[in-house]
């Protein structure tokens, strides 16, 4: 058997350049070869010959069958598309994903976590599946995921970023994931990194859509409203289903005062997978437009329909004795959540967390630059550990005591220097 192992390699490296196919093989086993005389006399009294010969073949059809189902195939479609893997159970999971992913409601998201998470689990190759988790990760930090959850899940997408690039370096989807957790408080939103990743997506494949109508959406924030009109426009072209890219046209009409036009993009819109956003905006463009009845039935039937709404710290009353009241006791809304939530930063420098690149001229970091990001997370820190219920009943002064020990200690080193 041991003579079979250089053929065996031999068949897996034409098969490795393309010049030998499972098919290929199967073919030529319909025919049988032809032994000249000498050779049908030397196997015709060995059955181990034939054995020998009969096990080869099967062999090289497992090993090529092998070859053929592990590998994870990249379409050809464009520079930069999608691998697709060959096993059917990630290929499923991940298509599956794909359809859950774009939605930004909490069940989609946490649906195309799971399915990505499967996808990748049964192919660890495959590099677009790991994109796609970072995505679905960087959306539910975003929109859904409590405060304690949101360091770890961040670090995940990261991770799986990562991943997904070092197995395709020219994956689109791995720059536009990248892109979806630039763009986030957590990173502070750093729009120039932000439109880089994406522009480098489109590069590579000019055809996704999501990396057109995320782009246009960080324009839109930046207040470049014709530019985020434009890369909108442009994914719709693309995906003229993308709902939830209709909609921000109407957020930037809105930008722009033109209230009507807004509401008739946003009353056309089916975006049932996102009903808060909808109604907050509908709501909004008729009032501006005077048209508070309608404006007030609209937020009345939401939370008649959804009352929880998930991820709000206040809610509104209507009628006498009626306005505002948390939607959950003030003992369990920290104040790092209020500040967080009107994505307010608590940092202390300027500096992009864990980069080793400062905020000076040269780009080098100053000397005190630890002393003040470490001062940012303390600040963090320290606002995770007090309530709104703590400010409202004076229980915050004395919270943070001084470091006595410490300083006793270091009033005892002077001394003994001196």
């Amino acid at each position: 058997m041991g003579d079979l192992i250089p053929d065996l390699q031999q068949i897996r490296d034409e098969y490795e350049r393309g010049q030998l196919r499972p098919k290929d093989i199967a073919v030529g086993l319909k025919t049988p070869p032809v032994i000249t005389s000498p050779e049908v006399s030397r196997f015709r009294g060995s059955k181990l010959g034939l054995g020998l010969i009969t096990t080869s073949i099967v062999l090289a059809l497992a090993g090529a069958a092998y070859v053929y189902s592990s590998r994870t195939v990249k379409h050809a479609t464009a520079s930069g598309a999608a691998a697709m893997s060959a096993n059917p159970t990630a290929y499923d999971a991940y298509m599956r994903g794909m359809v859950k992913v774009g939605s930004e409601n909490p069940a989609d998201d946490q649906a195309a976590i799971d399915l990505f998470e499967r996808g990748t689990a049964a192919d660890p190759h495959f590099a677009s599946a790991y994109a796609e988790l970072a995505r679905a990760y960087s959306i539910k930090v975003r929109f859904f995921a409590p405060v304690a959850e949101k360091k770890q899940l961040n670090e995940e997408a990261e991770v799986d970023v990562e991943k997904a690039l070092a197995l395709d370096p020219n994956l689109a989807e791995g720059y536009f994931a990248r892109g979806l957790i630039l763009w986030t408080p957590y990173k502070r939103f750093p729009h120039e990194q932000a439109v880089q990743a994406y522009k480098r997506a489109i590069e590579l494949n000019p055809n996704l859509g999501e990396a057109h109508h995320q782009l246009g959406f960080v324009y839109l924030h930046i207040g470049l409203l014709d530019k985020g009109w434009q890369e909108i426009q442009k994914a719709l072209a693309i995906d003229p289903g993308n709902s939830l890219a209709r909609y921000r046209l109407g957020v930037i009409d809105m930008c722009r005062g033109k209230y009507d036009e807004a509401f008739q993009i946003f009353n056309t819109t089916p975006l049932e997978k996102s009903p808060s956003l909808l109604a907050s905006y509908t709501s909004t463009a008729l009032f501006r437009l005077g048209r508070n009845d309608e404006a007030s039935a609209i937020v009345a039937q939401f939370f008649k329909d959804y009352p929880n709404d998930e991820g709000g710290l206040v809610t509104s009353v209507r009628g006498p004795g009626g306005g505002y009241r948390l939607s959950r006791p003030s003992g369990e809304l920290r104040i790092a959540d209020i500040i967080l939530a009107v994505d307010e930063p608590i940092a202390a420098t300027r500096c992009k967390t864990g980069s080793a690149k400062g905020c000076t001229k040269t780009g080098a970091r100053c000397v005190t630059h630890d002393l003040w990001e470490e001062l940012g997370q303390q600040i963090h820190v320290f606002l995770s550990s007090v309530s709104l219920a703590d400010v409202v009943e004076k229980r915050v002064l004395g919270r943070a005591k001084p470091c006595n020990d410490h300083a006793d200690a270091d009033r005892s080193e002077t001394v003994a220097a001196e």
